[in-house]
């Protein structure tokens, strides 16, 4: 979980944005590592226009080095 808040300065607005994500990760190899993401955010701003939700989900196969 991350939350952060922004205050405009130029404009009169302020949003909090919460963000909220899980990522897996497994490596059954050494150098192979398979990973798995999802992120969920709410901004909430005192204008209407800046409200959302949005929900990204992500994965991928890496391979790992080692110096």
């Amino acid at each position: 979980y991350r939350f952060t808040w922004f205050d405009y300065q130029d404009v009169d607005r302020s949003d909090a944005l919460n963000t909220m994500g899980v990522y897996l990760t497994w490596m059954p190899k050494k150098w192979l590592n398979v990973y798995v993401g999802s992120s969920f955010n709410i901004n909430e701003s005192d204008v209407d226009a800046f409200d959302y939700e949005t929900t990204n989900i992500g994965g991928g196969v890496g391979i790992h080095f080692t110096f």
